[in-house]
């Protein structure tokens, strides 16, 4: 196997079954294109493809008539992909299929920031109205503005993503109301592989990736996804997001990735190897394979990296103390980099895991008053706002 990596944190380029090569991040499409097809030629059939990004992803899609003549992969078509990245243009989609989205508003350029901020219900999120190459502030997924001061110096600071953002309403429910309903859509328009999996946790807090969650069947989110995929007419993988909202009962759509989720080793641990039968159907196989096959329910997954972070942040919440943290970390079975098989990446990412930040953090820990982390706001001591200037340095900041 052929992996190209860009940033030195890729541990799985240091698997025994993979031979790895460095893709500078400066590289445009173009050049990427060339750096693929080169290896491409130096093999005797053509290979498989897996996007591990949004960006890659509309790489295929945009210069797949070059690359299909050295590569297997599947693709969305650029119109198709583009709605899919286009958040505005995603909430559409969720009325036309049917399925429950937020109360989504898409900002306009010549939009009055203080106007909108009065038409918006408070906490609302803001994020890029597309999924790579926006214009956001680095490092940073999204924004919660919990009211229209914080809101309003948000713009302040930021003036040119009104305009590239959108302003939705937060459903409420922690971390462990978030589910991921994964789709292999074969190249022949059959939905045969469904995977569905529910975050427990999620570095960042509230709004990030999952760093421990587990395996969970869910008939509600099946049938959302498959509606709103049918209605993209999609081929390929698909990797959809839903929060469940206790006060109705429903389940939201949030975003969705044309592309494996990055705790893809999950499937394969509870018995759905989605990559493998990704990899038969663009090969063309004709073995028999168990695409229907059920997952196993209740296998726990960890990232323990992002989930050491994750309890660092909110170590001040009482969400959960610290045995019952261990405890509930000793419950996995499926990891992002441990396998027995194959040691290196697991090995790698330990000796990055005990660095300096690492060390800082049970630090932290260890305290009997510990520092505050700057991401994570101290509880306020009176109902008076945020004042707009302290604001307006914290979002310099990020």
């Amino acid at each position: 196997m052929l992996g190209f990596y860009t940033e030195p944190k890729e541990f799985g380029r240091f698997s025994k079954y993979c031979e790895a090569h460095y893709l500078p991040p400066a590289l445009d499409d173009e050049q990427i294109c060339r750096v693929l097809i080169e290896w491409g030629k130096r093999l005797e059939d053509k290979p498989v493809l897996f996007p591990t990004s949004d960006y890659h992803a509309s790489i295929l899609a945009k210069h797949r008539e070059e690359l299909s003549r050295h590569f297997r992969f599947h693709w969305v078509a650029a119109e198709s992909l583009g709605r899919i990245v286009d958040k505005a243009q995603t909430s559409r989609i969720c009325h036309q299929a049917g399925v429950p989205v937020p109360r989504t508003h898409v900002t306009r350029p010549e939009e009055n920031p203080a106007k909108l901020a009065e038409e918006l219900s408070f906490p609302c999120l803001i994020k890029p109205n597309r999924s790579f190459n926006a214009p956001f502030p680095p490092k940073l997924k999204n924004f919660v503005a919990k009211s229209p001061d914080e809101f309003l110096a948000f713009y302040r600071v930021h003036p040119e993503l009104m305009g590239a953002t959108v302003c939705q309403q937060i459903i409420e429910g922690g971390d462990e109301n978030v589910f991921q309903c994964t789709v292999l859509v074969r190249m022949s328009g059959e939905a045969g592989t469904v995977f569905c999996a529910r975050k427990l946790r999620q570095y960042r807090p509230g709004y990030g990736v999952m760093c421990f969650g587990r395996s969970e069947e869910n008939e509600v989110l099946t049938a959302q996804a498959l509606r709103f995929l049918r209605s993209l007419q999609y081929r390929g993988l698909a990797s959809l997001e839903f929060k469940y909202r206790a006060e109705d009962g429903r389940y939201y759509f949030i975003e969705m990735n044309p592309r494996l989720p990055w705790y893809n080793g999950l499937f394969a641990d509870a018995g759905v190897n989605i990559p493998s039968l990704t990899y038969l159907d663009l090969a063309g196989n004709d073995r028999p394979e168990p695409i229907n096959a059920r997952q196993r329910n209740g296998v726990y997954w960890i990232s323990f990296k992002l989930d050491l972070g994750w309890f660092v942040r909110t170590r001040n919440t009482g969400r959960i103390g610290l045995l019952d943290w261990l405890r509930s970390v000793a419950r996995a079975r499926s990891y992002a980099w441990f396998n027995w098989r194959d040691l290196q990446p697991f090995l790698r990412a330990t000796v990055d895991l005990l660095g300096a930040d690492t060390w800082r953090a049970f630090g932290i820990l260890l305290r009997s008053s510990p520092e505050r982390d700057a991401d994570v706001p101290e509880p306020r001591k009176s109902p008076k706002l945020v004042s707009r200037r302290s604001w307006a340095a914290r979002l310099k900041q990020l």
